[in-house]
C-alpha cells in the first residue's frame, strides 16, 4: 500500500517541481556538480545504470537526491556504509574491495554489474568516483563507460 502511495506522489508534477527546486538550491561543490552531471548524462544517453564508488556513502546520497530515472548502483568497502545506503532512495548497495587505481575500480564495476545481472557486454553506464582514489570526499569524476 505505501509503495503505491509513494509511487503516485513521485509522479505528481508538484513533487517533481519541488525535487528540482531543492536540487537547484544545493551547495555549489565539486561533489554536487559531479552528481548532477552524472544524472543528466545518464538520462541524456539512456544508459543502463549509474554506478558510484563511495567510502562514506555521500556520493550515493547525492545521486539519490536528484531522483534519477536509472537505478544507482553503489559500491563500498565499508559494511556500515553498505547498510546505511540500503535506506537511500533508488540505491542498490554492494560491498566490494577498496581499489587503489581507477582501472581497478572499473574492473570491479564490470564484475559486480555482470554478477548481479544489471548489465552485460555493450551496455553503457555512468560511473561516478573521486580521483585520487583513496581520498575521502573527493567526488569529482564522471566516466561514461561501455561494458567490455
Amino acid at each position: 500500500m505505501m509503495d503505491r502511495i509513494v509511487r503516485e506522489v513521485e509522479q505528481s508534477p508538484i513533487y517533481q517541481h519541488r525535487v528540482q527546486a531543492s536540487a537547484g538550491s544545493r551547495r555549489r561543490t565539486f561533489a554536487n556538480a559531479t552528481a548532477r552531471a552524472a544524472v543528466v548524462a545518464a538520462e541524456e544517453l539512456d544508459v543502463r545504470a549509474i554506478v558510484a564508488f563511495t567510502q562514506t556513502g555521500s556520493t550515493a546520497l547525492l545521486l539519490s537526491c536528484y531522483r534519477p530515472d536509472r537505478e544507482v548502483i553503489a559500491l563500498t568497502p565499508s559494511e556500515s556504509v553498505y547498510q546505511r545506503m540500503a535506506l537511500y532512495w533508488g540505491v542498490a548497495p554492494f560491498r566490494t574491495e577498496l581499489a587503489d587505481h581507477t582501472e581497478d575500480m572499473i574492473k570491479q564495476v564490470e564484475q559486480t554489474l555482470r554478477a548481479e545481472r544489471y548489465a552485460q557486454t555493450g551496455d553503457e553506464i555512468v560511473i561516478v568516483m573521486g580521483v585520487p582514489v583513496l581520498r575521502h570526499g573527493e567526488t569529482n569524476t564522471v566516466n561514461m563507460h561501455r561494458m567490455s
